[in-house]
């Protein structure tokens, strides 16, 4: 008998209505494509879509998910902890399959269970967003030079301009290949449009179109001179002189940037 399936709903269903409780275990391997665009604090749903070959404008048959019986995950087979942290919990849809899926435009019951992974990202930031950004840090060194002295600038900032694109190609190689761009490559190619800012910034204050390599924060600091009385671990304080420190301020700006930025992404 035909069943109107506008007069069906899944929520209506009770655990009193006629129903035929199956039991059965599969053991397989699953694949599942993974979305990667948040690589690497990404999440993974893993997805078992259990459908019938009944369809329901003949043959009315729903798989629906028993509310009487827990659902659990078991972690101890699972091969991958290394990298990811299973979900504990088990999530169930019951939906119905697509039209355009069959030659007929048949309709049929489908119960999608979906466990979740996350990826665990400390490898990744030890092992690549540390020493990316103490790589790109060693770039400011170069405002020690006189900002007259662009030779002097350039041997520093493009050595690590050149040590940055050479680390992208080696992360390149344990990243996995896709057609798309993820997080850990937006990072890469920040890091190398800060070097490039930076280059360009020195580049206009030697061509006297920036003014901003001239301005300084001075900072006072109060130094006040030991002097050590005999061999023991006594001491007496002297004199007490202010020290002058002139830092520039792109310096300044630039290091409060690159670490509010990688304080953001973590």
């Amino acid at each position: 008998e035909a069943v109107d399936m506008d007069e069906f709903t899944i929520s209506g269903w009770r655990p009193d209505n006629p129903c035929l409780r199956w039991n059965y275990f599969f053991v397989g391997t699953f694949q599942e494509p993974m979305e990667l665009r948040l690589f690497p604090i990404d999440k993974q749903p893993l997805k078992i879509c259990v459908q019938t070959g009944f369809s329901l404008r003949k043959q009315p048959v729903w798989l629906l998910k028993n509310p009487e019986k827990p659902s659990i995950v078991v972690h101890q087979r699972f091969v991958q902890a290394n990298q990811y942290k299973l979900n504990n919990e088990l999530f169930f849809a019951e939906t119905v399959s697509d039209p355009s899926e069959s030659s007929e435009e048949l309709v049929f019951s489908r119960l999608e269970i979906t466990m979740c992974v996350y990826r665990k990202p400390w490898f990744w930031f030890f092992q690549v967003i540390l020493p990316n950004f103490l790589i790109t840090i060693t770039m400011l060194a170069s405002y020690a030079e006189d900002y007259e002295n662009l030779e002097g600038r350039c041997g520093i900032t493009i050595t690590v301009l050149l040590a940055l694109v050479a680390f992208r190609y080696v992360i390149s190689d344990r990243t996995p290949e896709i057609s798309y761009s993820t997080l850990m490559d937006h990072y890469m190619l920040a890091s190398m449009v800060f070097a490039l800012v930076i280059i360009a910034s020195q580049t206009m204050a030697k061509l006297g179109l920036s003014d901003l390599e001239r301005m300084k924060w001075t900072f006072n600091v109060s130094i006040a001179e030991a002097m050590v009385l005999g061999s023991g671990a006594d001491y007496q304080v002297g004199d007490t002189s202010i020290r002058t420190i002139a830092l520039p301020v792109p310096m300044c700006v630039a290091l409060i940037v690159w670490t509010c930025y990688h304080l953001l992404i973590l």
